[in-house]
């Protein structure tokens, strides 16, 4: 190749770093194609259009455009696997990268299935401790937490512990992800006295290398209130979620997604504690700073909304529930095929709102909006479905419809026997009104035959 032609490929390589360094990632994007032609015309520098085509990637990854990014990564690691067999241990970053996409796209085994030839790679080359092995272990974690397999998930976060632990000392800041990490496992397992154990490890960390003004400290504060506030200690989750607001505060700014976030969890912590008025006011400033940010028609504006219609709800507020319930899923049917789950929920809500108002055939008409959705993608022998189809029990219940109440109520007792066992209290209430919707309509048959 000609020096003037390297000279360029270096330069446009320099440029292209400085604007990801800038977070200019579409501008980026522009420069590295560029490379990428020059290096295409050029076939005695093929090898070298791997790390062209991973740093495409890794761009389309930070534009969160994680399609486009899967196809770099791949074209990558077809071209290292020409140029280096499938047993090189620089196969695993393709592999890794491609795992992590996978992640972004919730598509969990197949990043896991990444994950494990990337480590398989990194474990022959390198031997079983070696520091090259920790972050692939945290992934295959991470994959195994995603996927609810959380023995697994404890068991590879502790192997990366012991490896960063054994490079950095006690208070490498790794040790501190992980430690967050584990917490994390910890409160999906209900062992919330571990998951407190691990983040109180983790912000001791986060304080030492950072200092108390850090994203990460207040994540790990966040953390730590959810687990008080799942233990009980209310008042400690308000202390933690109000110290975390006035970092955010520092941080970000007043008017920013993380201080509309520590709200938001200042709220959930009232509603728990079924201070609704407080719960409240803390939901609207969290919409009001998400409507100011990203517009009223933005997804967590739409959640926000329904989390304020159950406070709504809660106190019996049925008009002002049912108002919020409609505006958030005016915005999730932009785009129902991913949303569909919260809105059955919704619609669940706003049928069991009207039942209480003594509108049931409004009630009805949401409800089935509801089961529809749900039947849709296939979900009728879930709880989500077992419950809507208990509350149109219900509904035909109140209008004395004992023939449909008790087909309604037979249902739900079934999927819920099935998925809950004969014991369980939900399985017990859809089967006690079954019970008496049988009996009800046997009374009312004997009725009209007189």
């Amino acid at each position: 190749m000609e020096e003037d032609l390297l000279s360029k490929i270096q330069f446009l390589e320099q440029e292209a770093t400085a604007k990801t360094d800038q977070g200019k990632y579409s501008e980026a994007l522009r420069i590295y194609e560029e490379i990428a032609k020059i290096k295409i015309q050029h076939p005695e520098i093929k090898a070298e259009l791997t790390e062209t085509y991973m740093k495409i990637g890794h761009t389309y990854f930070n534009l969160t455009k994680y399609y486009d990014a899967l196809i770099y990564y791949q074209k990558a690691l077809k071209i290292r696997r020409e140029a280096l067999g499938d047993s090189d241990a620089k196969l695993a970053e393709c592999y890794t990268r491609i795992g992590l996409v996978h992640m972004k796209r919730d598509e969990h085994e197949k990043a896991l299935d990444m994950f494990i030839q990337a480590f398989q790679l990194e474990r022959k080359e390198f031997g079983e401790n070696h520091p090259v092995l920790a972050p692939t272990l945290r992934n295959l974690g991470m994959a195994y937490k995603e996927m609810k397999k959380y023995k697994e998930a404890l068991e590879y976060f502790d192997k990366a512990l012991a490896i960063e632990a054994q490079v950095g000392g006690d208070t490498d800041i790794r040790l501190s992800v992980l430690y967050n990490e584990k917490g994390a496992v910890y409160m999906h397992q209900r062992n919330y006295k571990e998951a407190e154990h691990c983040f109180r490890k983790s912000l001791l960390i986060e304080i030492m290398k950072h200092g108390e003004v850090h994203p990460n400290t207040s994540a790990t504060i966040t953390n730590l209130g959810f687990v008080r506030n799942k233990l009980g200690f209310h008042k400690d989750a308000h202390e933690l979620f109000r110290k975390a607001l006035e970092i955010d505060k520092k941080l970000y700014g007043v008017v920013s997604d993380q201080v509309a976030a520590a709200y938001f969890n200042i709220a959930r912590t009232y509603e728990e504690e079924t201070i609704y008025p407080k719960a409240q006011e803390y939901y609207e400033k969290a919409i009001e700073i998400e409507v100011k940010l990203h517009g009223p028609k933005h997804l967590s504006v739409a959640k926000s909304y329904i989390n304020l219609g159950n406070i709504h709800a809660f106190q019996w507020k049925l008009d002002d529930a049912i108002d919020c319930y409609k505006k958030g899923l005016r915005i999730f049917k932009r785009d129902d095929d991913r949303h569909f789950k919260i809105m059955a929920l919704t619609y669940h809500s706003i049928g069991d709102a009207y039942c209480k108002k003594g509108k049931i055939e409004e009630a009805i008409k949401a409800l089935e909006k509801g089961f529809n959705l749900i039947s849709k993608y296939k979900l009728e022998k879930t709880l989500t479905a077992a419950n809507i189809i208990h509350s149109l029990g219900y509904c035909h219940h109140k209008k004395e419809e004992y023939w449909a109440s008790s087909e309604k109520f037979k249902q739900a007792y079934l999927i819920k026997k099935e998925l809950l066992g004969e014991t369980h209290e939900e399985t017990a209430k859809s089967r006690a009104l079954y019970e008496e919707a049988m009996k009800l309509k046997s009374d009312s048959s004997i009725l009209s035959q007189l």
